[in-house]
């Protein structure tokens, strides 16, 4: 996927056209929300370009999921309805379904792993969902969801590698060629392919020219993504902040689409996931979960060169662990340089603490929290150890206070991280 798109052969048909994406818009009208396109002023300070924000995180659900989803439950037929329809899920997907499905009047059910967040699990049954647990995984959810489909007639929905679902992302598409003047280049989440496949399907039938970009979490990158030495990439384990896009290879219909019609694939790691979600959190006032921020993610850290003059930058969904979202806040202030934890060792002297506090004032940056431990073995006698955070308002300002707790009396830093 990497490197210059390439151009389908003549013989390639692809799964899905420009025609099925205006069509999966005419289904879509009235049914989902049109979604905000906003100029960042601060993405757009740092590049030099104009980056738009488009806020797919706001669309029901929470997510861009939602238009694929309830387009294919509007493409069944009668007897399928009464059938009712099943998908697996870790997450965006389960919501989605159920969203669409209760909207139409369609059961739905959705089988989850164990694992799954609670908070996801119960907005999916307060969306109308019957909700199921099986299995610690997706895979084995998704054995169980097959079962379902085959034992009871339901019509199993896949998250990805579907043409109407695929058609109903490309809606975004769309959207951003009323919305965005002289769009040069997009940037998008890849995880089953399908919303960068519905997408580039519709920009390049109106202008072949729009640079489609993908970006994917370095811990689960699509396996054409090479090294730098030309070697694969070997990938042990999928665990990553954008756990919505941690799926190892796009899907057999959005692959060839890939290959076809995006111009490069880049990654991301975890820290500036993170910092891409504080960002916004920040500078935008919006929440987006870890998949829905490596767009942003991307431009902050310069991952993609030639952007061009007109920039969209999707935030994909919005449906962050509310129990991570602490840790995702931590990670992203460490990134930015803005929060470092210290563990300083300090004469156990009459004065040495109000001389460090005085050094630390000097610094001007706010102390979060502090601990102390004298007695321990890994101490040596005649000192204290001191376990402080600090608040500061960059790299620049960090190291400012390191230098200033170094230069006071009988102290020294073991760690900082």
């Amino acid at each position: 996927m990497a490197g210059a798109r390439k151009k389908a052969s003549v013989s390639q048909k692809l799964a899905v056209t420009a025609a099925d994406v205006k069509a999966a818009k005419k289904v879509l009208d009235g049914k989902h929300r049109r979604t905000p396109v906003m100029l960042s002023r601060s993405l757009s300070e740092m590049t030099g370009k104009s980056v738009w924000l488009k806020f797919e995180n706001m669309q029901r659900s929470g997510s861009y999921k939602f238009r694929g989803a309830y387009v294919k439950v509007a493409s069944l037929s009668e007897k399928e309805r009464r059938r009712g329809v099943v998908a697996a899920s870790t997450g965006n997907n389960a919501l989605a379904v159920a969203r669409a499905a209760t909207m139409q009047g369609v059961r739905a059910i959705v089988v989850v792993p164990d694992g799954m967040t609670l908070p996801r699990a119960e907005v999916a049954g307060y969306y109308g969902a019957e909700v199921r647990y099986a299995g610690g995984s997706y895979g084995e959810a998704n054995i169980e969801a097959e079962r379902l489909a085959k034992e009871e007639g339901m019509v199993l929905i896949h998250p990805y590698d579907d043409p109407k679902v695929i058609a109903g992302q490309g809606t975004i598409g769309l959207e951003l060629l009323e919305e965005v003047p002289d769009l040069d280049t997009v940037i998008v989440p890849i995880g089953g392919g399908a919303l960068i496949s519905g997408i580039a399907v519709a920009l390049h039938d109106a202008d072949p020219t729009i640079k489609v970009i993908g970006v994917q979490a370095s811990g689960a990158p699509p396996a054409e993504v090479r090294s730098p030495d030309g070697s694969t990439v070997s990938i042990r384990r999928i665990t990553s902040i954008a756990d919505d896009i941690t799926i190892r290879m796009p899907g057999r219909l959005t692959m060839p689409i890939i290959r076809s019609h995006v111009s490069k694939v880049v990654t991301v790691d975890e820290d500036e996931v993170a910092r891409a979600v504080l960002f916004l959190l920040e500078r935008h006032k919006t929440v987006a979960e870890g998949a829905g921020a490596v767009p942003t993610a991307a431009l902050l850290y310069n991952k993609v060169k030639d952007l061009g003059d007109n920039v969209v930058s999707l935030v994909s969904a919005g449906n962050i662990d509310i129990n991570m979202v602490g840790k995702v806040i931590l990670q992203g202030l460490k990134k930015a340089g803005r929060y470092i934890l210290v563990r300083i060792q300090m004469e156990d002297r009459p004065g040495r603490l109000y001389q460090l506090l005085e050094a630390i004032h000097g610094a001007g940056a706010n102390i979060l929290s502090i601990g102390q431990t004298r007695y321990h073995p890994d101490i040596p006698y005649g000192t204290v150890e001191l376990t402080m955070a600090f608040e500061t308002r960059n790299e620049e300002h960090t190291q400012q206070l390191l230098d200033l707790i170094l230069q006071a009396p009988g102290t020294d830093i073991v760690e900082s991280d």
